[in-house]
């Protein structure tokens, strides 16, 4: 019998039961897609090494198993409330505590089963888009093909049958404690309703907070900073937020005082109906909005990392590069392997330059050094090229030849390098390299093998004449090779083994390095965003609808003076779009300001153009990031809406 009436009733309740479908499905589609990750061996191919990604998801899943079981435990005990007036009713009917907790857990029972078939479906569509994210991070190609693994779904199971556990544990053992009268006044409202303000104190100081917070941000993107002071004001914004709601608290309140503007058109009731809520749900709408804002920067940074592997490989310039401290370094040997594995485009043999002096390295050390984009090499010198090299190197690459005069160098840098070399050239007008007196002719930063361990300098190549070069000191002597495809990592390892002591750079192994790393990153990212989503909807639509009993009184009213229904889902769609949605408003005016000029301080361009259209850029990115969060709230805010009208405006 009861699970005869459960089931009655879990189809009774679909409706009312939204809230936690959504979430739970969004949990199974999560755990799930990033569990076919951790047993993909498609995957696992593509990333080619032992990776500690699976160790890293787990630990994230367990986390997320951890915040959800709170987060299910809260929305079950709401259900309890909301329906412990038909519970007190089973209970005078003579049904026993222990019948009534089963009852209930059987109807969640079966709800669990629905929410993880479709959680299943939505999982494995999930997984195929982290797949191509995947492929595109590594250069492969994507294939659509739908995968079933019996072990990611094992150990869904296992995840949510702990959820599900821990909540039916908790939630029977508070059923069996109620008695008839807990239950029958259990869904009484007793929320503390009074009049509260904020005075300036309250509103005036977070508000200065986050101008502060704001102000640190901006000084970050063109100065140096001490460490830790994004996070600072990263705090500082969070603790304006405070301000915001009080600052539109105080501002609607005192809106209704004034009757010209109040009884114009329906504001009376909508703004009334929605400050009582906004002054109940104060601190929520806070918490909500900085969950919001977490979950954008956590999208907007996996997008951004993402982006970056790109842009290291092309860093790189060339598919391969060999280098070698050897004296006449003989790369036959590497040529006769392309050929015979037709791989060859082109290739240029040249030699890089020292004056051992290192007055250039001393310079970017201390303008750049710790920024993203510095060097890593281990070139501690200066390091020179003859002008015919250079002009070779940059035809190979597509770029159009520089012309020299006899007694000038120019400077090919990376972008952070820019400032403190135009700086430096200023202050430095000539250059005496052996008995030549050079003088500044200009710097060119494109792309040039210049951000690796090895490469063209160590972030900065200084050109001269080819008689002023070759009066220099031999460092490296590097063999360049353009390829017709791109080689595998077994390819690169043929040719490493070809000599042990010629050092190799490709853009396959730094692919492969960044994208691991970025991999490593994104994933996690993904996974905190989508969840800390899920929370603050979830949050919202729980305590949004926990006032719809007493509301609906409110909106009988609306009867007596002749409001039609459809007036009345009007006025309540009008109510709850500005609760649900005024939380977004403070994360995404944080986020377009934050992000944005986070990535311009990290590119750290310098000179204002190229640092605009870094901030333009990034600004563009969070409004998309925005757009995929809103997909996500519209789900729950559509829910809440369908289940507040059935309370409120109930059918005739």
């Amino acid at each position: 019998m009861p699970k005869k009436l459960s089931l009655q009733n879990a189809k009774k309740q679909v409706v009312e039961y939204m809230i936690y479908i959504i979430t739970m499905v969004i949990t199974v589609a999560l755990l799930l897609s990033f569990n076919m990750i951790i047993f993909s061996e498609e995957i696992a191919a593509i990333i080619n090494e032992k990776s500690i990604l699976p160790l890293i998801l787990i630990t994230v899943s367990v986390l997320v198993v951890l915040v959800i079981s709170a987060l299910v435990k809260h929305i079950t005990v709401f259900m309890v409330r909301k329906r412990s007036r038909e519970f007190g009713l089973y209970m005078l009917l003579g049904v026993e505590n222990n019948d009534i907790a089963k009852m209930f857990m059987f109807e969640n029972y079966f709800i669990y089963v629905f929410v993880l078939i479709i959680g299943v479906f939505i999982g494995t569509l999930f997984y195929q888009i982290l797949k191509a994210v995947i492929c595109q991070m590594y250069a492969t190609i994507y294939y659509f093909n739908f995968e079933f693994s019996s072990k990611a779904i094992i150990l869904t199971l296992v995840y949510m049958g702990a959820i599900f556990s821990f909540v039916s544990i908790s939630t029977s053992r508070s059923i069996r404690k109620f008695n008839v009268r807990d239950l029958l006044y259990l869904d009484n409202d007793n929320s503390d309703n009074r009049e509260k303000k904020y005075g300036l104190s309250a509103t005036l100081i977070p508000l200065l907070l986050g101008i502060i917070g704001i102000a640190i941000i901006t000084m970050s993107a063109f100065k140096n900073m001490p460490d830790g002071s994004t996070l600072f004001s990263l705090v500082l914004l969070s603790t304006a937020t405070y301000g915001l709601f009080a600052v539109l608290l105080n501002h609607f309140t005192s809106r209704l005082k004034n009757n010209k503007w109040k009884y114009t058109n329906i504001r009376v009731f909508v703004y009334r109906q929605f400050t009582t809520k906004l002054r109940s749900m104060f601190f929520l709408m806070i918490g909500a909005s900085i969950l919001i804002t977490v979950a954008l920067l956590s999208i907007n940074w996996g997008v951004y990392f993402t982006t970056m592997v790109e842009k290291r490989v092309d860093a790189v310039a060339f598919d391969i590069a060999l280098f070698s401290n050897e004296e006449n370094t003989d790369f036959s040997k590497y040529l006769s392997y392309l050929k015979e594995n037709n791989l060859l485009d082109s290739s240029y043999e040249y030699t890089l330059y020292t004056n051992k002096d290192n007055s250039f390295y001393q310079e970017t050390l201390r303008a750049v050094q710790g920024k993203f984009g510095f060097s890593i090499s281990s070139e501690t010198t200066d390091t020179f090229m003859c002008i015919s090299d250079y002009n070779n190197l940059r035809d190979m690459l597509g770029l159009s030849s520089v012309v020299l005069d006899r007694n000038t160098y120019i400077i090919h840098c990376t972008v952070p390098n820019i400032a403190p070399f135009e700086k430096y050239t200023e202050e430095h007008t000539q250059l005496l390299i052996g008995d030549t007196i050079c003088h500044f002719g200009g710097i060119y930063s494109e792309d040039f093998m210049q951000q690796e361990s090895y490469g063209n300098g160590n972030g900065f190549l200084i050109i001269v004449p080819d008689k002023v070069g070759k009066a220099l000191y031999k460092q490296q002597n590097v063999f360049v090779v353009k390829t017709l495809s791109a080689l595998s990592l077994t390819q690169i390892e043929d040719l490493k083994a070809i000599n042990k002591s010629v050092q190799i750079l490709s853009k396959t192994g730094v692919r492969n390095q960044s994208a691991s790393m970025a991999v490593y990153t994104v994933l996690p990212l993904f996974y905190f965003a989508f969840v800390s989503a899920a929370i603050a909807c979830t949050l919202l639509s729980v305590q949004i609808l926990s006032w719809a009993n007493k509301e609906r009184k409110d909106y009988l009213t609306l009867d007596y003076i002749g409001v039609a229904n459809h007036q009345k889902k009007t006025l309540l769609k009008k109510q709850l779009f500005l609760l649900y949605f005024v939380p977004v408003v403070p994360a995404t005016l944080v986020n377009l300001l934050l992000f944005p000029v986070m990535t311009g301080s990290i590119v750290n361009d310098v000179n204002g153009v190229l640092q605009i259209a870094s901030i333009i850029s990034g600004i563009q990115q969070t409004v998309l990031t925005v757009c995929l969060l809103l997909v996500v709230y519209f789900f729950y805010y559509v829910a809440t809406y369908m289940i507040y009208k059935r309370t409120i405006i109930p059918k005739k």
